[in-house]
Formats: C-alpha cells, sequence, structure tokens
C-alpha cells in the first residue's frame, strides 16, 4: 500500500534519496586533479607528479596544518552539511512527516550554496594548504562536479516533494549568482592584501585603510571630488526626471487633448532610437550654450529625455478610476490637489 503524508508528494522521495547519496559519494571521488609538485600532493598521490585527491581526503589535508583560515571552514561546513544531509535523508525515509522534510530542505538549501561557493574558494584553500599548486577550475575531479550538480538536483526534488514552487529556488540560484560579483567587489575594497586582482574570495585581512587613502590629499586621482560631483548629478537627476515622468504620465493618463495620441506614438518612436545617435548634436547644442564640462550639462541630458520613460508610471494611473477625479473636482480640489493628494497616494 503506497503511503500518504498530506502536505507532501512522496513520488519525489526516492529520486531526494538518490540524489542525497550520490552526493556523499561525491565526497570520495576525485575531487582534486593534481597536476602540481607540492609536497602533500605528492605524498596524498602515491609519490607520482601528480593525481586525484578526494574530498575526505583535501580535509583532512587541510586541517592537519595549524591555523585554518575562514575558507577552510567553509570548505569543512559543505562537507559537514552534505552528511548532515544524509542523516536527515535517512530520518525523513524511516519516519516521513512535512516538519522532518522541511528541515531536510532548508539544510540541503545551505549545503547548495556552500557547494557553489567552493567554487570561488577552492584556489585559496588548496594552495594555502599546500595540496595543488597552481589551481584552477579546470582541476577539479568529476567528483566535485557531481556534489555540486546533485546538491541542486537534491534541493529541487526535496522542493517538489514539499509542493514548493522550484521558481523560487531557480530565483535564489540567480540571486546567488548575480550577488558573488557584488559581493567580490565589497570585499575587495575592505582587503588589507595588495592588489586587487586574486585568486581567492575570502580576504586575508580587513582593513579600512584603503579609503583612507582614496579620500586623502595624498591621493593620486581626486576621488572625493569625482565621488561629490556623481552624488551632485544623481540627486539633482533622480528629483527631476521622478517630477517629468510623473507630469507626464498623470497628463497622459487622465487628460485628453488634441494631438495626446500622436504625442505617444512619437515618444515611442523616439525611445527606439539608442541615446549615441545624438551625441554629436547634443554637445554641439550644450557647447553653443556654454554647458559643456560642467556638471549641469549632465543634469539637463538626462532630464530632457526623461518624459519617454512615461509608459509605467502611466500604467499604474490608468489603474485609478476617474470617478474619483471627478468626485475630488466637484469638491473643490484643483488637478494640482488631485495629483499630490489622491493620484500619487493611491498609485504608490
Amino acid at each position: 500500500m503506497k503511503k500518504i503524508v498530506i502536505g507532501l508528494n512522496l513520488d519525489y522521495m526516492v529520486r531526494s534519496l538518490i540524489g542525497t547519496f550520490l552526493m556523499l559519494i561525491s565526497l570520495f571521488l576525485p575531487v582534486i586533479k593534481n597536476d602540481g609538485k607540492s609536497a602533500v600532493a605528492l605524498s596524498s598521490a602515491g609519490g607520482n607528479g601528480g593525481g586525484y585527491v578526494s574530498m575526505v581526503k583535501a580535509l583532512s589535508l587541510v586541517f592537519a596544518h595549524e591555523g585554518a583560515s575562514k575558507a577552510d571552514f567553509v570548505f569543512a561546513l559543505a562537507v559537514l552539511l552534505t552528511v548532515l544531509s544524509v542523516i536527515l535523508a535517512v530520518i525523513g525515509c524511516v519516519k516521513t512527516s512535512v516538519k522532518t522534510v522541511k528541515v531536510w530542505q532548508t539544510v540541503q538549501m545551505v549545503n547548495a550554496f556552500f557547494w557553489t561557493v567552493l567554487l570561488f574558494c577552492a584556489k585559496s584553500i588548496f594552495e594555502a594548504n599546500v595540496i595543488a599548486s597552481g589551481f584552477l577550475i579546470r582541476n577539479f575531479g568529476i567528483g566535485y562536479w557531481l556534489g555540486l550538480f546533485t546538491s541542486f538536483f537534491s534541493l529541487v526534488m526535496i522542493m517538489k516533494m514539499t509542493q514548493t514552487n522550484v521558481g523560487y529556488i531557480v530565483l535564489a540560484i540567480l540571486g546567488v549568482i548575480w550577488l558573488f560579483p557584488i559581493s567580490f567587489i565589497v570585499l575587495t575594497a575592505f582587503r588589507a592584501e595588495q592588489g586587487y586582482y586574486v585568486g581567492y574570495y575570502i580576504p586575508h585581512g580587513f582593513t579600512l585603510d584603503n579609503f583612507k587613502s582614496l579620500f586623502s590629499n595624498q591621493s593620486v586621482l581626486p576621488f572625493g571630488r569625482w565621488w561629490v560631483n556623481t552624488m551632485i548629478v544623481a540627486a539633482c537627476s533622480c528629483v527631476i526626471n521622478t517630477l517629468i515622468i510623473l507630469a507626464t504620465s498623470y497628463v497622459l493618463s487622465r487628460t485628453r487633448f488634441r494631438g495626446r495620441k500622436a504625442f505617444m506614438n512619437v515618444l515611442m518612436v523616439i525611445g527606439m532610437f539608442p541615446g549615441f545617435m545624438s551625441l554629436i548634436a547634443v554637445y554641439n547644442i550644450l557647447k553653443g550654450f556654454g554647458l559643456n564640462q560642467s556638471l549641469l550639462a549632465l543634469v539637463v541630458v538626462g532630464a530632457a529625455g526623461a518624459a519617454m520613460g512615461y509608459h509605467v508610471s502611466k500604467g499604474f494611473f490608468d489603474t485609478i478610476p476617474k470617478a474619483v477625479d471627478e468626485a475630488a473636482i466637484i469638491d473643490g480640489a484643483t488637478r494640482l490637489q488631485i495629483f499630490t493628494h489622491i493620484t500619487l497616494p493611491l498609485s504608490k
């Protein structure tokens, strides 16, 4: 008789278990293909000029050395979470319940994240612990790629079992991928080591001296002035462009006048052409007015084409019933009062 648990789709239980156990097996498969000449790698490879190292073997070599770094703990967490996920898989199979599977799903989600982080930490981990010299992504063996794939495969199957929308995990994966470059830039800003190009993800030390040097008078480049200029242009453009877009959207949405549709069509057609086509003409116009080489020119150029971005806000204004405007007019409200006190608050 087929077992039924309310809130779970047990059709995906077997696939989840297979993926989880394959992830465990990948720990013992060749995870690192070593072509270097490091002493530890030679001894682990049996004395040859290179060889394969499993994740468990690599982990033992990592913690055999004193002073484990932050990146080393990422490596250890990936192994620990894999084992924990297998334990929860066994518990979930023996005592199937929504709560147990939900915990399994959470652990597996974190596990998949750490398997991904290893892509960025592997170079610093293996080279610092003399496991592989000159490590590159291509030096990963079949064990790592199998573990990475099965970690996400298991997670998707568990989410299907808990009837969770798989779209969430897709968005989570994309979010992690998009956040890695941003986080790398942030970490580089606080990196204590010299140079910005490094082969590892987590800095060896953190410092604020980079910002002090950047904004000090001894800096080679006037970055402080550049930063202030950018803030001025961004603040002015943000306010002016927002007012222009909202005003244009309100007029096109709530009023009717001759040439309205033609004006909207013209804006749409002009918006299809890239802005750099008018670059030379705009520069000559600004030069003629004496506005070139000034911050005002950047603000003016940005505000000049702001009206073409009316489509989104106009769509919101169109959803507000016109009867609300008519009632406000009967009560003596002006168009400006309707715009600021009724239309904008309702469209937030």
